[in-house]
């Protein structure tokens, strides 16, 4: 059950993100959709969005694991099988080779931004070849506290970026996504190829559903002083508004001068 500042219409939110992509395709005169599916709840929840929205008939799934490949493919192909994909719009390609040649390794989070980026470069590869927009999975989470690399998850449709995370399981579940994708927690797959807690380990302490309900509150007017009072730990509102405010930049790349005619 949501907290109450995160409850939500679940049905007319998937019907809103539904007709909305729907009507952009079908203004653009185009009929399918390229998204990246890693198997995460996010980009399991936007698959189902889009398999709902044109058919999966018409959906490019592409799975671009840099280790554990065997593992992971097999769960991509089971979300295939869900999202009623055909064979020919499955795609899995092992980035490991293209990251394993850059000369200029550095450390974790610098390689993992680097793989997101490559990967980001191949959906688009994707759209490009097969005339399909790409469709996004940045969830409203990460996009107001800046936790994405920065191009690293552009997309020309971003379905679910006005849902917080935590909100995101009830929207799998009336999608009927399976109960282990609804309960599966945020993970990133590294360069190292570990799962470390995507968000950062202040988030994590703190916990996704009070940073969200912090979140949450702050866009509906409340002060800092008036969060405490609402039972959040006053070291732990002030580090997630703090942690928005150094990242807000993020949204508003790239700086484009206003030139004197």
């Amino acid at each position: 059950m949501l907290p109450k500042i995160l409850e939500y219409n679940v049905g007319l939110t998937a019907k809103s993100i539904i007709e909305f992509t729907q009507k952009v395709l079908e203004k653009d005169g185009l009929s399918r959709l390229v998204i990246g599916l890693s198997t995460g709840l996010d980009s399991t929840t936007a698959g189902y969005l889009a398999s709902r929205s044109i058919g999966g008939d018409n959906v490019i799934g592409v799975h671009l694991p840099h280790n554990e490949q065997e593992r992971s493919s097999k769960e991509f192909y089971r979300i295939c099988d869900l999202l009623e994909l055909p064979q020919r719009n499955r795609h899995v390609v092992d980035i490991r080779p293209m990251l394993e040649t850059y000369p200029e390794k550095g450390n974790t989070l610098q390689m993992t931004n680097l793989l997101t980026r490559i990967q980001r470069s191949i959906l688009f590869d994707y759209s490009h070849k097969n005339g399909a927009p790409l469709y996004g999975t940045l969830n409203r989470t990460e996009y107001e506290l800046g936790e994405f690399p920065i191009f690293g998850l552009d997309a020309s449709f971003q379905p679910i970026r006005g849902i917080f995370k935590t909100q995101l399981k009830e929207l799998a579940a009336f999608l009927d996504a399976p109960k282990d994708i609804q309960e599966r927690v945020p993970k990133i797959d590294s360069w190292q190829g570990k799962d470390f807690e995507i968000m950062r380990t202040e988030l994590v302490r703190i916990g996704i559903s009070n940073v969200d309900q912090i979140l949450a509150y702050h866009f509906n007017g409340f002060t800092p002083a008036e969060l405490v009072k609402e039972g959040f730990k006053e070291k732990d509102v002030h580090f997630v508004l703090e942690f928005r405010r150094k990242n807000l930049f993020k949204q508003s790349l790239p700086y484009v001068p206003e030139l004197m005619t």
